[in-house]
């Protein structure tokens, strides 16, 4: 996945750090500059990606403009040929959430994210994950 790759990182919140949020809160940052996002709980990382994309990447002045042709190629390209496969936005917010806690992320009774279960370090999806790519049609995986 481009975006995830290239484009926005994950990052928890340090007493140093000069932005909004508590210490340990996890949220979603540009590559390329300061500008970030807090997500409310894991099934908000969704929507908060897609409107990072959408209204971020689009104007970031520190997004590398080979990277941002190349995003925007591969935007085009998901566009056009997958309209018909294309998964639900249920179906991509349960995946989000269940990703994110695969990373170890969990909804913190303060708001927000941050760490607090083990992470997934088998190289292999749980249980939960799988269940969740076969409801949708992904049995390929293993």
């Amino acid at each position: 996945n481009f975006p995830r790759c290239h484009c926005i990182k994950i990052f928890e919140k340090r007493e140093s750090d000069h932005t909004p949020g508590r210490v340990g809160q996890v949220g979603l940052r540009c590559f390329y500059c300061d500008e970030f996002c807090l997500p409310s709980k894991r099934e908000a990382i969704y929507e908060n990606v897609v409107s990072f994309q959408r209204n971020h990447l689009e104007s970031c002045p520190s997004f590398p403009k080979k990277m941002k042709a190349k995003y925007k190629m591969l935007v085009q390209q998901e566009y056009w040929s997958s309209q018909e496969k294309r998964p639900s936005h249920a179906f991509l917010r349960a995946y989000y959430a269940e990703a994110a806690s695969e990373l170890g992320l969990v909804d913190s009774p303060d708001g927000g994210l941050v760490f607090g279960a083990p992470k997934n370090t088998s190289g292999v999806p749980s249980k939960r994950l799988l269940a969740l790519l076969e409801s949708a049609g992904y049995n390929e995986l293993h």
